[in-house]
């Protein structure tokens, strides 16, 4: 497991220490990342909608100008090798946050 700071990446604090091989790959992870933002964004207005609150209410709390405290996560986990061992997730972990997305190489996104 891996997280890069969005802060960083959409420069609004340094960019935090990273392994040179992710340094290579920075501007497809930049816009991966502003990918998210705009799903992220349609999200929010539903929820807003839904909730009977101004489209705006959660766009304005989370703008990726300012400090937050999102993350980008990389994962790799590795096929179980017997059939025994089917766990397929991380140790005991709590999302935080308003919305997480989670995008699988086996396709669909999860929100």
């Amino acid at each position: 497991m891996f997280n890069i700071a969005q802060d960083g990446l959409m420069e609004t604090t340094p960019l935090q220490s990273l392994p040179p091989s992710i340094y290579g790959h920075l501007p497809p992870i930049i816009s991966y990342l502003r990918h998210c933002q705009d799903i992220i964004a349609i999200i929010n207005v539903a929820l807003a909608r839904q909730l009977g609150l101004p489209e705006d209410t959660f766009a304005a709390l989370q703008s990726p100008t300012k400090l937050s405290g999102t993350v980008l996560r990389l994962l790799k986990s590795y096929a179980s090798p017997d059939a025994v061992n089917l766990r397929t997730s991380l140790i005991h972990h709590t999302d935080f946050g308003t919305v997480t997305l989670l995008a699988n190489i086996v396709g669909g996104l999860q929100i």
